[in-house]
């Protein structure tokens, strides 16, 4: 499995966690991990084709457990750089994505902007439309040159 599968596997965690949140969130991601469950969601996804490795999983535990940790400061940037519309307005898919992209480039410092920026406009294609694609690439471009914008 790739680090963009695991990706993948994290925004659908991201997805699900959104409408169903649990006390013990690393208990329902091990959960949603597991080999019954991508024996359940294979017929309908090939995602679910084969299980992450140790380090995949390492990495959706980390990035999907971050997210939630650092939930109310992603949404404050979504709202900051989505000039214009408000946090609901944004589908659901779109806000999981974003977090994803946003956190990977706040506190990964093993995956550059580009390929976060690059991955998220894939999965918005895939998961919601190229004009939604548009609007995700155009937010976190903005994000990424916060940091230029506070030097000039």
């Amino acid at each position: 499995m790739t680090r963009k599968n695991a990706r993948e596997l994290s925004l659908h965690l991201l997805f699900e966690l959104d409408f169903n949140t649990e006390d013990d969130i690393e208990a329902q991601i091990r959960s949603e991990l597991s080999a019954d469950r991508f024996n359940t969601l294979r017929k309908e996804l090939d995602i679910y084709d084969a299980l992450p490795d140790e380090k995949q999983n390492e990495y959706i535990m980390a990035l999907t457990t971050g997210i939630i940790a650092q939930y109310i400061e992603l949404n404050a940037y979504i709202e900051q750089y989505s000039v214009g519309w408000k946090l609901n307005r944004i589908s659901r898919v779109c806000r999981c994505i974003l977090r994803i992209a946003m956190y990977e480039m706040l506190y990964m410092d093993d995956i550059t902007s580009a390929v976060s920026i690059n991955e998220a406009v894939e999965l918005t294609k895939k998961y919601d439309s190229v004009e939604a694609s548009g609007f995700v690439n155009g937010i976190l471009g903005s994000f990424e040159r916060r940091d230029l914008d506070k030097k000039v």
